[in-house]
């Protein structure tokens, strides 16, 4: 299968490499790696085995971009948005999809001819896993229920989204993305390794779906509200260093406090609190893999008063510690 990344604007070819080359039943692994620091720093790793390819895909332009991405057949994929707020289109679905940052979703798109585009001097990250359909039924197709009707649709070659929704992407699928990404073994073993992964991998997101499906409940908040809600998590972005207090934000968005914490945590899974928290540890996951700051320095800009303290939820939500990151080599040019 041919991938092929070009400006929508100009025809020149951004990118262009083959994916899911490797069959079903073949043992080995095929890795390459692409990066540009100009006029559009990018970087692209991928990783080809058994039925299915992986692609981590980093990129900053430096002007609004519209992209086309070209498959020479229909794809089954989840796409993990990391960081960077994007749209995909594509004939499958009536509108442009925008997938919020720190959440994924699973696709069918049986028209695989995908429309992206990117904000200017925006950092862009996210990971693919695509499936050839015989590796993916193989994996999944009457054994995981929840997938039971994905994999129906594909059978009448109609698009599907699990769910109709997108789902936040929590502690467990990242350290598993970082796993995948870092496998320490090569050859038929890796191969194996990475076997296992999407096995887990297909499992935590079946979990992930029943227990959404399991919770829904009537909203309690309205429309006016929710924007009001998403108002403080744009505040929270803009001011992770010296947050304001609960309080605060109250009056700052005309809430109650009782409303604020509902719909925080309807609407993004975790607690005002925990999004701080987390959005920290993810800035400083950033710093260590992009600078040189000192550890100490990182720990105490997020929050942290010791650097133990700071590694221990460091490694708690990411599952490997600062000084692993920076000695694994994990910095990536963009």
């Amino acid at each position: 299968m041919r991938v092929l990344l070009r400006r929508k604007e100009e025809s020149n070819i951004i990118f262009e490499g083959e994916a899911l080359v490797v069959k079903r039943y073949q043992n080995h692994v095929q890795e390459s790696r692409h990066c540009s620091e100009s006029p559009n720093s990018y970087s692209i790793y991928q990783i080809h085995f058994a039925g299915t390819s992986i692609f981590d895909f980093k990129y900053r332009p430096q002007k609004k971009l519209t992209a086309t991405r070209e498959f020479e057949e229909g794809i089954i994929k989840f796409h993990f948005n990391l960081e960077g707020i994007h749209k995909i289109g594509c004939r499958s679905f009536s509108k442009s999809t925008v997938i919020p940052v720190n959440h994924f979703g699973l696709f069918f798109d049986p028209y695989p001819i995908e429309e992206y585009e990117f904000e200017a001097q925006s950092y862009h990250h996210f990971i693919e896993i695509i499936f050839c359909s015989e590796q993916f039924y193989h994996w999944v197709y009457q054994k995981i229920c929840v997938y039971d009707e994905f994999c129906k649709s594909i059978e009448k070659n109609q698009p599907m989204l699990l769910g109709n929704q997108f789902y936040p992407i929590n502690q467990y699928v990242s350290v598993l993305l970082h796993q995948i990404l870092n496998a320490p073994f090569q050859g038929e073993i890796k191969s194996l390794f990475l076997q296992s992964k999407m096995i887990e991998i297909l499992a935590l997101i079946a979990a992930k779906y029943e227990e959404c499906n399991c919770q829904k409940e009537v909203s309690v908040i309205t429309n006016r509200d929710r924007e009001k809600i998403y108002e403080v998590k744009r505040i929270l972005d803009e001011n992770l260093t010296s947050p304001p207090t609960l309080m605060e934000l109250c009056r700052m968005v005309g809430l109650n406090d009782f409303k604020l914490k509902k719909g925080f945590k309807e609407l993004f899974q975790t607690t005002v609190y925990g999004y701080v928290i987390n959005q920290k540890l993810e800035l400083a996951k950033q710093m260590l893999a992009t600078t040189d700051e000192p550890i100490a320095n990182i720990a105490f800009l997020a929050g942290y008063s010791t650097t133990a303290n700071f590694s221990n939820a460091f490694k708690k939500k990411f599952g490997f510690s600062p000084s692993a990151l920076r000695k694994n080599s994990f910095r990536k040019i963009i």
